[in-house]
């Protein structure tokens, strides 16, 4: 395990952390983003459950206005039950992947590098198959899969 937070902290690929509540998905996505290159960056932390495009784009606007950033940021975003994110934000989520950018009010200007790391208790297998996960992000999130075995299944 410790092999792999390390390979993964060193790449900037999309990490998705598998496993049950209390298995300590929250402390690894801090080990990968404090041992790999964004360490220097900000960790935002964001709750899938509620979050909706509105949110995710004002915390991330408040964060930028308070930066010296310039016209590029460097961050890691860390997605806490990616299988509840809304549809909207999906899309924005891939889109920020793929262009760098996110098409928002105050946001469209500026060059977005980001590390994401997602966790979920399921597979996104599952919640693809049941429509609430779009595909093209599920094969973009499980880039880099690790799986947290439940602590009644470790030594």
């Amino acid at each position: 395990m410790r092999d792999k937070i390390f390979k993964f902290a060193r790449n900037s690929l999309p990490v998705f952390i598998q496993g049950e509540d209390g298995t300590g998905k929250s402390e690894v996505a801090k080990a990968i983003h404090f041992l790999g290159s964004f360490k220097s960056r900000p960790f935002l932390r964001f709750f899938c459950r509620e979050l909706t495009l509105e949110k995710f784009a004002g915390k991330l606007s408040l964060w930028l206005q308070n930066s010296d950033r310039g016209e590029n940021a460097s961050l890691t975003l860390f997605l806490e039950g990616v299988e509840n994110l809304a549809w909207e934000l999906q899309s924005t989520l891939y889109d920020l992947w793929n262009d760098r950018q996110i098409v928002w009010p105050g946001l469209e200007e500026i060059n977005i590098e980001a590390k994401i790391i997602t966790t979920s208790a399921l597979p996104l297998t599952k919640a693809t198959s049941a429509g609430k996960l779009q595909g093209e992000l599920c094969q973009l999130l499980e880039t880099l899969p690790l799986f947290l075995k439940p602590l009644r299944e470790r030594k």
